[in-house]
């Protein structure tokens, strides 16, 4: 979605401003990004899902600034790889909000207990040699 006012303006931040926004009821953390065509605000796929909409569909969309601190749920597996790489939890602490959360979604994602011990070892692996999950 874009929007059609300034990032700056609006917010006093000219990039990447942490928001809750709420689509047809459903409240989100997400982040406004400045686009060239104006603040645009991306609905992740598991949402539109949960609202039954697709591309071109209408939202009813309100956005407010979340001035929360952002935390991550890290789950215990992987907590408890962490603690076991110190450079790893340090590349991990590291992260912003939104690259902490994708490895946690990924991990959460797995659907058996191997591949979810996988995708941790892997994530130690990446972290440490300071590689993007994707």
């Amino acid at each position: 979605m874009v929007f059609p006012y300034d990032l700056e303006e609006t917010y006093g931040k000219g990039n990447l401003v942490p928001v809750v926004a709420t689509f047809d009821g459903i409240e989100v953390s997400g982040q406004h990004r400045e686009d060239g065509d104006g603040p645009l605000l991306l609905i992740r796929k598991e949402i539109r899902l949960r609202l039954g909409k697709g591309v071109g569909d209408e939202v009813l969309v309100a956005v407010t600034l979340d001035s929360s601190r952002r935390e991550v749920e890290v789950p215990a597996d992987l907590e408890t790889a962490l603690n076991g790489h110190p450079k790893s939890r340090e590349k991990f602490e590291k992260l912003s909000y939104s690259h902490r959360r994708e490895y946690v979604e990924w991990i959460d994602g797995a659907k058996r207990e191997e591949t979810s011990a996988a995708r941790i070892a892997k994530a130690v692996e990446l972290l440490a040699e300071g590689k993007p999950l994707k």
